[in-house]
């Protein structure tokens, strides 16, 4: 454990300063398979073929064995037969993750558990999983589209809870969006009725998106400032103050959330392809879940991601992101990540692998994407001095 979090510790560091070859963090989908029929979000929408094998997956973490970070994700992950394989592959191959993580829905009980099970019996030193609950029962069930989805979302939960290591911690998830901006208290009782002792800090808090390769979802009614704002503040509150690295991000995450819900702006310059990247369960890559910009398919770069970066000019790419030439979110996917490797008061520092920045007025907007300018006008405020 302690040369993995040293790895981290240091790659962390360096995101400070400059951008390393690759990410330290990596979001991959397994699937876009999903029985819940969520309003939210149009991935259960989807009829996904041709997924990554495990055996391409243990291919491409071979030949990119130092993320230090994970995101498991879907879909719905254990809709994969094969997840316990799936797993195997990343954990055996990753010879520097310090962390895993992976949200659910709740709804496979025993297949949830025996896969968590088997992650916990490995060297992963921390393990995170989040099952998704949007309100009290009713409600939730509503915005899930099936009827006693919260009750199994629970079940599932409760056993999760009761499985003891030392790193690993399971959460329930909600996602604020228009039908349920107002819902955490009442959340939060439904749930005590099941597990009494439980806290407000086990309940993750983020804010609802759109995004048209991910989600499927634009046209998503939007979120209420002032309201949403609101219900944060009180979540904070309800949260209180902790010292585990996990509370301090989640509440760095929910103070920022006014700057953006009032600006539409990410609050700090992003670190989406540099710190972390994001792969499609068909192995195409992008900057992360939100900027449909495709860098290119692992399938044509024989799972080589050095080799995928070179060919999509990633250093062009990172600078139009840093720009704010890019659709702006906030989403804990991307600002964890992004949080930590803004951890300096200081200007950003050039120290090694320089991003090169265009002289002023030039565009930086990749031909891969020419509209990005038109969606994110450049904000001259948000362009890191170097």
């Amino acid at each position: 454990m302690a040369r993995s979090l040293l790895k981290l510790g240091w790659r962390i560091a360096r995101s400070n300063v400059t951008d390393a070859r690759l990410p330290f963090k990596l979001t991959l989908i397994l699937t876009y398979r999903c029985q819940l029929r969520c309003t939210m979000c149009n991935i259960w929408q989807r009829r996904p073929n041709d997924e990554l094998t495990v055996d391409e997956i243990r291919a491409f973490f071979r030949k990119q064995p130092r993320f230090s970070w994970v995101n498991v994700s879907g879909g719905e992950i254990f809709l994969r037969s094969d997840i316990q394989d799936v797993f195997a592959a990343i954990t055996e191959e990753s010879r520097d993750l310090y962390v895993i993580d992976f949200p659910t829905h709740g709804q496979q009980t025993e297949r949830i558990e025996a896969a968590t099970r088997q992650l916990v019996g490995t060297r992963v030193p921390r393990i995170f999983v989040t099952v998704s609950v949007d309100g009290p029962p009713a409600l939730h069930d509503e915005i899930r589209g099936v009827e006693g989805s919260f009750d199994k979302a629970m079940e599932t939960f409760a056993r999760l809870r009761k499985i003891r290591r030392r790193g690993y911690r399971p959460f329930l998830g909600m996602t604020l969006q228009a039908k349920n901006v107002d819902a955490f208290d009442d959340l939060l009782a439904a749930a005590r009725r099941r597990i009494p002792d439980l806290h407000a800090r086990e309940i993750h808090v983020n804010l609802s998106h759109e995004s048209g390769h991910y989600y499927d979802n634009i046209g998503l009614e939007p979120l209420d400032a002032d309201r949403a704002s609101a219900a944060m503040a009180a979540i904070r509150d309800h949260r209180g103050t902790s010292l585990h690295p996990v509370a301090w991000l989640e509440r760095r995450y929910q103070s920022l959330a006014d700057r953006y819900l009032r600006t539409g702006r990410t609050p700090v310059p992003c670190h989406a392809a540099a710190s972390s990247i994001f792969v499609d369960s068909f192995g195409v890559v992008r900057p992360c879940t939100i900027y449909d910009r495709p860098l290119g398919s692992l399938r044509d770069h024989d799972f080589n991601l050095e080799s995928l970066f070179d060919a999509a000019g990633i250093h062009d790419v990172r600078a139009d992101i840093r720009r704010g030439n890019c659709p702006h979110c906030w989403t804990p996917c991307e600002a964890y990540q992004t949080l930590l490797a803004n951890l300096l008061p200081k200007p950003r520092r050039r120290l090694a692998d320089p991003i090169p920045l265009a002289s002023p007025g030039a565009s930086t907007t990749s031909a891969a994407d020419p509209n990005a300018r038109a969606r994110a006008p450049r904000s001259d405020a948000e362009v890191p001095t170097r």
